[in-house]
């Protein structure tokens, strides 16, 4: 993000926290001149931010008004900008579209001035290069998990041998170039990795109330932090 920008989220932050700030208080802090925060200012009520100035008082916000956006700081907004980029790149067209959404909704809770900074990250996710196989059964192994299905599917391992695999998924794992789904195999009564896109078929079996103890998430974390 921005020099600017960064600054201008601390300037609504400081007054947030303080109440009341004098612009030579506001510059002190940001290490800037007096003039840059009265600009700085400007630009923020321009863009819908509600500051109201009494003279020899200094600066405050409307009573009652808040910006939720705010109680992110800017490294999380980055980190919230980039990790939707990534579902927007590498999920399925759902995800994909929930993504964008709540970015807007994310930029839209914030001021103008605000929102453009937010806006210009040299953070990028190109989508150009994926494979579509990537994301072929990214929506239905979604589905799966959230409503605890087992999964019977056809699978192609890496010398593209086939198999047919009954699995309880467990999780999804994205390792920056794939997905793999982990899950508890009954073919080899153990947990496995599969790639998402060497399953060639997919079918779900009905909603369970929940997995076999020894056979959970949990048990195949605590599994692999213990190697």
């Amino acid at each position: 993000m921005s020099r600017r920008a960064d600054r201008l989220f601390r300037l609504v932050r400081q007054l947030q926290i303080h109440g009341r700030r004098t612009a030579a208080e506001l510059a002190a802090v940001e290490e800037v001149s007096v003039r840059t925060v009265y600009r700085d200012l400007d630009d923020l009520s321009a863009s819908g931010v509600p500051i109201v100035g009494t003279p020899g008082e200094g600066y405050r916000l409307s009573p009652g008004w808040k910006m939720p956006a705010l109680r992110f700081d800017i490294e999380e907004i980055e980190a919230l900008m980039l990790g939707l980029s990534i579902s927007a790149a590498w999920g399925d067209s759902e995800l994909a579209r929930a993504a964008r959404s709540a970015r807007d909704r994310i930029l839209d809770a914030l001021p103008a001035a605000l929102a453009a900074g937010a806006q210009a990250l040299a953070l990028h996710v190109p989508d150009f290069h994926i494979d579509p196989a990537t994301r072929r059964w990214l929506g239905p192994l979604r589905l799966a998990l959230r409503e605890r299905r087992s999964l019977q599917f056809d699978y192609a391992d890496v010398e593209s041998r086939p198999s047919s695999r009954q699995v309880d998924p467990l999780g999804l794992f994205f390792w920056g170039d794939r997905w793999t789904l982990v899950g508890w195999c009954h073919l080899r009564t153990d947990f496995r990795h599969f790639r998402v896109d060497r399953i060639q078929r997919l079918d779900s079996g009905d909603p369970q109330p929940d997995w076999p103890a020894g056979r959970r998430l949990e048990d195949y974390l605590q599994r692999v932090r213990a190697c």
